[in-house]
């Protein structure tokens, strides 16, 4: 402890990191590494870790919200209907979730497996370190491996908007699978095991839940509920064209905390396309209303 306040050191680890994988061996090294990383924490107890983020993968409690929101929709144009209709129609997986989590064990995950929470060697020939460790917490392994499953198996990033070109590839889910149980090396339930084959559809369904709710609550960040957000490249093109704009991550809606600046200040996230909450650039006086990146030129 520094002046009563803890931090977190580590040794410099120098490498690469990857925004998308290559070449399919990259996503089998990724999963291998996060395997690793679980067998090893599997001497910890998730009851000693504190929930850094509070039922933030929980499905059932997104789709519960998700159902009292529609009770009283706004009105919706057809196409949009007709993607609440689907979302509604999920609730086969959501039942299964609920009975796996009534067996699976408990363990400490990682909890933001994506490929660029991984340093790999400056060759690319094998991972050095992961990394990103805030969201460590109890959680199960279908979560660390379906979100490796949605982000890394995915045809495109996973901003993008080209809904018609967005895609499973197999041969990466094969890796991913493969590389995960390698670096798990038999440190699992056979429970475990089978719930991982749909981590990937649980894990994207938290993630549509959470937009579409959003979305019919109209766009508002949760709890103020006076900011409007602007959700992936549409927030880009409204900073290239010097409006102002509130935005949540689209990826995390943690790590936000508050900071006094003034107006002129453009907050954007490492990645192309991606914003992150972590800074909030406001005026003093819209404190109260303002939880929220904002951008303006």
């Amino acid at each position: 402890a520094i002046q009563g306040k803890n931090y977190r050191l580590f040794d410099f680890v120098e490498g690469s990191t990857l925004q998308q994988v290559q070449q399919p061996a990259q996503a089998r090294m990724a999963a291998q590494a996060y395997g690793k990383f679980a067998s090893w924490s599997q001497q910890l107890s998730a009851a000693a870790f504190e929930e850094t983020i509070p039922n933030f993968h929980r499905l059932d409690l997104r789709f519960a919200r998700l159902q009292e929101v529609a009770k009283q929709p706004p009105s919706l144009p057809e196409e949009e209907q007709a993607l609440l209709q689907g979302y509604l129609a999920q609730l086969p997986l959501v039942n299964w979730y609920q009975e796996q989590r009534n067996h699976l064990p408990l363990r400490v995950t990682h909890s933001d497996t994506k490929i660029n929470n991984l340093i790999f060697s400056k060759s690319l020939s094998h991972v050095e370190a992961v990394v990103d460790l805030d969201t460590v917490m109890g959680g199960y392994l279908m979560y660390d491996f379906g979100d490796l499953v949605r982000t890394v198996a995915c045809s495109l990033p996973e901003t993008s908007t080209e809904w018609e070109q967005i895609r499973e590839i197999p041969e990466l889910f094969e890796e991913l699978l493969a590389g995960y149980l390698e670096g798990l090396n038999g440190a699992m339930t056979p429970l475990e095991s089978k719930s991982l084959l749909l981590g990937g559809e649980i894990m994207t369904l938290i993630m549509g839940l959470r937009f579409l709710t959003d979305h019919l609550e109209g766009n508002v960040l949760h709890p103020l509920r006076s900011v409007r957000i602007a959700t992936h490249r549409w927030a880009s093109r409204e900073l290239e064209k010097g409006e102002d704009v509130a935005t949540t991550g689209i990826q995390k809606d943690m790590h936000v905390r508050v900071v006094f600046a003034r107006g002129g200040d453009s907050i954007l996230g490492e990645s192309n396309g991606e914003f992150h909450a972590e800074h909030i650039a406001i005026e003093l006086d819209g404190l109260a209303r303002v939880v929220a990146a904002v951008g303006h030129r």
